[in-house]
């Protein structure tokens, strides 16, 4: 009995130990880190406006934060949040999609502007994820930069008594007799001639 018991204590134990070490096994994990952290490593340095190149696919050094300040340059004082969205894994090509979602903080008003961008994401030999500098990555064409600019409104008409527009946003062109080149007896027989060209009444102007 004593040889039993002795016996049955050690396969428990061995199976308690045997447990523990399954479990720690299986909370770290064989895969290497998701697409996903990538993505939303990736939307925090845009927000920052820094692009560390070991986010990057290849050795781009200072290429990443010197596309991004071109990208940006004419944004003035405008402020970013970048937010990863749905990542898409093909796994069978080791690569994989995620949309970032920029969103513009414009100066001087409430208003946000908000687009997105593509970041494409290969998988490396040591399973880890990094994304191709691209202009798509910017929400970008090859080319193209963002820039922050006004545009004035379309100028009101002005109303009368009644709610009556008087006066409303219309091309105007000027023309006229320069009186300095006609002698004082033509200046009449003048106006009446550029009348008729501009098919205007010439009274107001003898």
């Amino acid at each position: 009995m004593r040889r039993l018991g002795g016996l049955l204590a050690q396969l428990v134990t061995g199976a308690l130990l045997c447990g523990t070490v399954t479990a720690c096994t299986s909370d770290g994990g064989e895969d290497g880190p998701a697409p996903d952290d990538t993505a939303v490593a990736l939307a925090e340095a845009l927000t920052r406006g820094r692009l560390d190149s070991a986010l990057f696919d290849g050795e781009l050094g200072r290429a990443p934060q010197r596309a991004w300040e071109r990208a940006t340059d004419g944004m003035g004082k405008a402020e970013v949040e970048v937010t990863a969205g749905e990542v898409t894994e093909d796994q069978d090509a080791g690569t994989a999609t995620a949309v970032l979602t920029y969103a513009w903080d414009l100066p001087q008003t409430e208003a946000t502007w908000e687009h997105e961008g593509t970041a494409r994401l290969v998988e490396a030999e040591d399973s880890t994820w990094a994304a191709r500098l691209e202009p798509r990555l910017f929400g970008l064409r090859a080319g193209e930069q963002l820039d922050l600019g006004t545009t004035g409104a379309e100028r009101a008409g002005i109303l009368g008594a009644g709610g009556e527009e008087i006066v409303r946003e219309r091309p105007v062109v000027r023309f006229g007799v320069d009186k300095a080149q006609v002698g004082e007896a033509g200046q009449a027989r003048a106006a009446r001639s550029l009348a008729g060209v501009g098919d205007r009444d010439a009274a107001p102007c003898v």
